[in-house]
């Protein structure tokens, strides 16, 4: 099975000019499975993902802007054809949806996180991300905006590497998540 998943800090979509830009690199990309971080969105509906994804066909699960930890809202959006969530995980900084393919017997989950910026509440994310792996174990895909990076390469004018950097790699290391580079960007 080939899976496209997209995710994108999109730092706002409460203009309908960046919605309909967005809805037009959605349409280009073709993604199976969509992660919006700061979204900035308070209440999702039917239509507001109509005009992001532009498929009438679209659910999602959120995790709200007002007040939360998740980078001021974020949403997990997929096509019910091709989809069914079997569950869901809210935490402070993570969403997680249990994905079942409708064609073949296929069931995977998504993880969108969006990564706070302190040292002290990213262990509080670590072990919310431990968790949702002691969940579900099986075929993982993990996305969003960790905010920390792990080399310094991976940071504008970064000298040399932070305490948060190293506990970020034994992170990723401790729950056998392999880290994908990114395409198109920095």
């Amino acid at each position: 099975m080939k899976l496209k998943v997209l995710s994108w800090n999109v730092c706002g979509l409460n203009d309908a000019g960046k919605r309909e830009t967005l809805k037009s690199l959605l349409y280009k990309w073709k993604a199976d499975v969509i992660c919006l971080q700061e979204t900035k969105i308070e209440d999702w509906s039917n239509r507001l993902a109509l005009q992001v994804w532009g498929n009438r066909w679209t659910v999602w699960a959120e995790l709200k802007s007002c007040g939360n930890n998740w980078g001021e809202g974020g949403i997990i959006l997929w096509d019910k054809r091709q989809w069914s969530c079997s569950g869901i995980q809210q935490g402070s900084y993570t969403i997680s949806c249990m994905l079942d393919d409708l064609q073949e017997n296929f069931t995977w989950c998504f993880t969108g996180v969006y990564g706070p910026h302190t040292n002290s509440e990213r262990e509080v994310f670590w072990s919310e991300l431990a968790a949702i792996r002691g969940l579900w174990s099986d075929h993982w895909v993990v996305g969003g905006d960790f905010n920390v990076c792990r080399f310094e390469s991976e940071k504008y004018n970064c000298i040399r590497r932070s305490k948060a950097m190293s506990r970020f790699s034994d992170i990723i290391q401790d729950l056998g998540i392999i880290d994908l580079p990114i395409q198109g960007a920095f």
